[in-house]
């Protein structure tokens, strides 16, 4: 029998939850969401968010877990929104299907990151 390790997902998206719980599944991973918001650091540098979001997240839980973000990266804007995806939709009051037709060559980009307490 597969043994089974717990770990905590700090996200408010529920699809983001259901994806991480079918991914993870299978490798006997049991994900546990965690509602929390936290405040993201605002910057274009994705790899800074992730690892702020990270941070801030352990030094509210303590215990193993992982976040998520996932940017918009439009080639015809030199990779921006990026890390500002969220202030990109809200300033423009957005609906994502108006840019998946346009001529942007857009790619999406999930950044994760894995914290566990040092033993």
């Amino acid at each position: 029998m597969k043994s089974s390790i717990e770990i905590r997902f700090v996200s408010r998206n529920s699809h983001k939850l259901e994806e991480a719980k079918a991914i993870l599944a299978p490798q006997g991973v049991i994900v546990s969401p965690d509602l929390y918001t936290i405040e993201e650091l605002q910057t274009d540098d994705t790899k800074r968010l992730v690892k702020d979001k990270a941070s801030k997240a352990f030094q509210r839980l303590g215990e193993l877990l992982f976040v998520e973000h996932t940017g918009l990266y439009l080639d015809e804007l030199n990779g921006l929104p990026g890390g500002l995806t969220q202030i990109f939709w809200d300033k423009l009051e957005a609906d994502s299907r108006l840019l998946w037709g346009s001529i942007f060559c857009a790619m999406i980009r999930p950044s994760s990151i894995l914290i566990r307490k040092p033993k």
